[in-house]
């Protein structure tokens, strides 16, 4: 499922850099932000309503992963991209290609640190944490 997500992700995300520089920043960043949130409404509804029996509701189950592809295409055209276009165009000329790879630089260490904590705060949470295994 992972790699249909991300090929969702791709197949947005590559019209996007050609739309941003014919329609602006802003439309897709609305455009996206609506409909990841239309997605998330929906898959939280879908789980809050159908989550104790999946085997008896298999196609609210399918509606909740249709709605997490949309998502990934919401976010692949919308705010996927910008992070990626905009620092090439907040710096000037003589700097930008030190901003670019600061901006770089910045993102993928600010997502390792974000996926250490997570994996650090895991591993804590199951030395400490106490599971009833009987009623999962």
């Amino acid at each position: 499922m992972s790699g249909v997500m991300n090929v969702a992700q791709l197949l947005a995300t590559v019209p996007a850099f050609f739309l941003l520089d014919r329609i602006g920043r802003k439309p897709p960043l609305l455009f996206g932000s609506i409909g990841m949130t239309l997605s998330h409404t929906v898959v939280a509804a879908m789980i809050g309503r159908y989550s104790y029996d999946w085997n008896a509701h298999a196609d609210k189950a399918w509606i909740g992963v249709a709605f997490i592809i949309a998502y990934m295409l919401f976010y692949g055209v919308g705010w996927g991209p910008v992070p990626w276009s905009m620092p090439a165009e907040v710096h000037s000329s003589s700097y930008r290609a030190k901003g670019v790879a600061l901006a770089t630089c910045s993102n993928w260490f600010n997502n390792f640190i974000i996926v250490s904590i997570r994996r650090w705060n895991s591993a804590f949470q199951s030395r400490t944490t106490v599971v009833d295994r009987s009623r999962v």
